[in-house]
C-alpha cells in the first residue's frame, strides 16, 4: 500500500475509480448480476442453499463447510456491493469457484450412503454447467431477463451470445488497433473507448472515455445512473482541451458507388452523421472525418475504410490535393461505422464496438 500510495498517488486501481460507484443503484446492480449468475448456473445455487442451510446447523455441519461457505458469499457480496459487471459469463464470480467446488465435494460426502442419489445429482450438475456452453438453458429467458445486468428495455440476450460478440469485437478492434499503427505515429493521441487491442496494437497515447487510464475522468464526480458498469464515461468532448490528434476511429464499409480505383493509403474526405451522443456540436466544429482503403492483409473481403475523425484545419495537408480533386474523391459513408458485414448470430440491436 505504501508503495501504490507513493508511486500512484492513489490507494486503489484506476480501473476501481473508474467502475465502481458505491450507492442504492450499484447494489441493485450487483444484485442482479449475482442473481442472473446464479440462474444461468442453478445447479451452484442449489449448492449454495444446501451450504446455508447446514452452516445454520453447526452441530452437523463440519467446520470446513462453514469457512468454505463464507468465503464464497464474501466474493458473492463483493460482486453486490460494487455493482457487478458488464462482460458475459460472471467473470467476477469466478474467484469463488474452487470454493463451490470444494463445497460440493463436501456435500457429496454426504450421500455417499445412497450411490445412486450422489450418482444422479453429480450427472445432473455436470449437464447443467455445460448447457450454458451450448446456448442451451434449465431456467427460461423470462426469468433470467428479470435479472439481467444493464440498462433497460433493449432485448435480452444470453451470456452465450454477449460471449459470441466479445469475441468478434476483440477482433475487431485488433484489427483495427493494427490498420491505425499503419497509418498513424507513435506519440499521436487517439480518443477511444474501447482501449485495449487498440491502444496494444496502435501504440497510440490513448485518451480513454470510460477512465480505465485516465485519472481525470475515472476520479471525478459520478455524473448519474450508471451505464453498463462505467458510470464516469464522457463524451469526446471532454478531451477537447488536449487537443487530440484524432477524435475517434472507426472501420466503414466500402459504399457500393465508391469509385473501384480508391488505392489504398490515400486518403480523401468521408461524409458522415455520427452519433449525437459521441459527437456533439462541438466536436462536429472541430473535427470530420477523413478515410483511406485498407490493404487486403487487413481487409481482404469485404473491402473497408479506416475512418478517422481529425482537426478539419489539419485535413488539407493530409490530404496533399486540391479542392477540386478532393471534391471529386469524395464519398458518402453507410450510417453506420461498425461492422461492415452483420453476422447472422449478432442481433440487430446490440451495441456496436466503441459503445460504452
Amino acid at each position: 500500500m505504501t508503495f501504490r500510495l507513493l508511486y500512484f498517488g492513489w490507494p486503489l486501481p484506476n480501473t476501481a475509480y473508474a467502475k465502481v460507484a458505491l450507492g442504492a443503484e450499484s447494489i441493485r446492480r450487483g444484485t442482479e448480476y449475482v442473481a442472473g449468475f446464479l440462474l444461468v448456473f442453478p445447479h451452484l445455487l442449489v449448492f449454495l442453499l444446501l451450504a446455508a442451510i447446514f452452516t445454520a446447523m453447526p452441530r452437523r455441519a463440519p467446520r470446513a463447510t462453514r469457512d468454505l461457505t463464507v468465503m464464497t458469499a464474501s466474493v458473492f457480496g463483493f460482486a453486490v456491493v460494487t455493482g457487478g459487471d458488464w462482460m458475459p459469463m460472471g467473470r467476477f464470480l469466478v474467484p469463488c469457484l474452487p470454493f463451490l467446488a470444494l463445497l460440493a465435494c463436501l456435500l457429496f460426502q454426504r450421500l455417499t450412503s445412497r450411490p445412486s442419489l450422489m450418482m444422479t445429482v453429480g450427472f445432473a450438475s455436470i449437464i447443467l454447467g455445460l448447457l450454458p456452453a451450448f446456448d442451451v438453458h434449465a431456467i427460461p429467458d423470462q426469468w433470467r431477463a428479470a435479472c439481467r445486468f444493464g440498462p433497460r428495455p433493449p432485448p435480452f440476450h444470453s451470456e452465450y451470445t454477449k460471449w459470441r460478440q466479445q469475441k468478434r469485437f476483440a477482433v475487431e478492434f485488433t484489427a483495427l488497433g493494427q490498420a491505425l499503427a499503419l497509418h498513424t505515429k507513435r506519440g499521436e493521441s487517439l480518443v477511444a473507448a474501447s482501449i485495449g487491442a487498440i491502444g496494444y496494437y496502435s501504440e497510440l497515447c490513448i485518451l480513454d472515455t470510460v477512465g480505465l487510464v485516465n485519472l481525470e475522468v475515472a476520479h471525478r464526480p459520478t455524473p448519474g445512473p450508471a451505464k453498463r458498469g462505467f458510470p464516469k464515461v464522457v463524451s469526446p468532448a471532454f478531451f477537447l482541451k488536449h487537443k487530440p490528434t484524432y477524435c475517434w476511429a472507426r472501420f466503414a464499409a466500402v459504399p457500393d458507388h465508391a469509385p473501384s480505383h480508391l488505392t489504398p493509403g490515400v486518403w480523401f474526405r468521408v461524409e458522415t452523421n455520427p452519433a449525437e451522443r459521441f459527437f456533439p456540436p462541438e466536436v462536429q466544429l472541430l473535427y470530420a472525418p477523413i478515410g483511406t482503403l485498407l490493404p487486403e492483409t487487413l481487409a481482404p473481403s469485404p473491402r473497408r475504410l479506416l475512418v478517422l475523425f481529425v482537426e478539419k484545419q489539419t485535413i488539407p495537408a493530409r490530404l496533399g490535393e486540391s479542392r477540386n480533386q478532393r471534391a471529386a474523391r469524395s464519398v458518402t459513408e453507410p450510417t453506420s461505422l461498425g461492422y461492415p458485414r452483420r453476422d447472422p448470430w449478432l442481433p440487430e440491436d446490440l451495441p456496436r464496438p466503441g459503445t460504452p
